[in-house]
């Protein structure tokens, strides 16, 4: 039907706001298959591509990194051979390496980048975990499925502070709310699990709408603690009517930004955050090991 599936790279210069097409060197390498539905995200100086949707409807679990340094393409896993829908999804595929499928959540640590949920060619919604090794380009099976009945397309999947967080997700008809926190935590990323959180609104705000394919961010919020400030103040003589600045920053707290989406049945263009120190707390605690 004449739609258009690219492969292509572009920049977006944040201080100018002017685009750019980023072109790879002159035998820099072939770019992979024009696609929609992939997951990217960043490892070092490498732009990692994971899986997608291409024009004919073929489903891909290929990996290919974008070296931003040297503008050259690599394949670091080649795709699997189309499949039929019994092969598509059977566990002897699945244990091995992901499916194909687009729509996956997708983020990164170090070396390693981490695979979840998406949907496949014919239908299937996944909920199994993958943790691929840029380095030796293996796959390893962390959980066939996290969350035992659901599964989940376009969920949000960012790393902060040394956890993994994943965030809502579509489902066949509907779209999950769901937090899922996973601490990394000093004995390594296989020997914690994943909770699950229930969040609610502060005040009279109402709890997010479930969504998924929807864009997110973590960072880092300064906080100032007023007590020791004031404290501070009277220490030097401010009195009343005295304004002064401080630039005391007590310590930082991990936050979520969560923006738009659908939940299946609109487009939402709403604007969340989520304070994340007491899911980090819980996440990370002992206690928690195993449940």
């Amino acid at each position: 039907n004449n739609v258009q599936f690219h492969n292509d790279v572009h920049e977006l210069d944040l201080r100018t706001l002017q685009w750019r097409r980023i072109e790879a060197f002159k035998g820099g390498g072939a770019p992979p298959p024009g696609r929609c539905g992939s997951s990217v995200c960043l490892s070092g100086k490498l732009l990692i591509i994971f899986g997608g949707c291409g024009a004919k409807y073929e489903h891909f679990n290929d990996v290919w990194a974008f070296d931003m340094s040297l503008l050259a393409w690599v394949c670091l896993f080649p795709a699997s051979p189309p499949s039929s829908p019994q092969t598509l999804t059977s566990q002897a595929d699945v244990a091995t390496f992901p499916s194909p499928r687009r729509n996956a959540g997708l983020c990164y640590q170090g070396h390693d980048i981490y695979i979840f949920g998406g949907k496949g060619a014919q239908g299937a919604i996944f909920s199994d975990v993958f943790r691929f090794d840029v380095r030796s380009a293996s796959w390893e099976l962390l959980s066939s499925s996290l969350v035992k009945n659901e599964g989940f397309v376009g969920s949000l999947t960012l790393l902060c502070s040394n956890h993994i967080i994943i965030h809502g997700g579509l489902l066949s008809s509907s779209a999950s709310s769901s937090l899922l926190v996973k601490s990394l935590g000093p004995i390594g990323f296989g020997d914690r699990k994943f909770l699950r959180f229930h969040c609610e609104g502060e005040g009279v705000n109402l709890p997010p709408a479930a969504r998924g394919m929807h864009g997110g961010i973590t960072l880092n919020l300064p906080i100032v603690d007023k007590g020791s400030h004031k404290k501070s103040a009277a220490k030097n003589g401010a009195g009343k009517g005295m304004s002064h600045k401080t630039n005391a920053v007590d310590f930082k707290e991990p936050v979520l930004v969560v923006f738009g989406g659908s939940d299946n049945k609109r487009d939402l263009d709403d604007m969340l955050l989520l304070r994340l120190n007491s899911v980090f707390f819980r996440a990370g605690s002992d206690e928690n090991m195993g449940q």
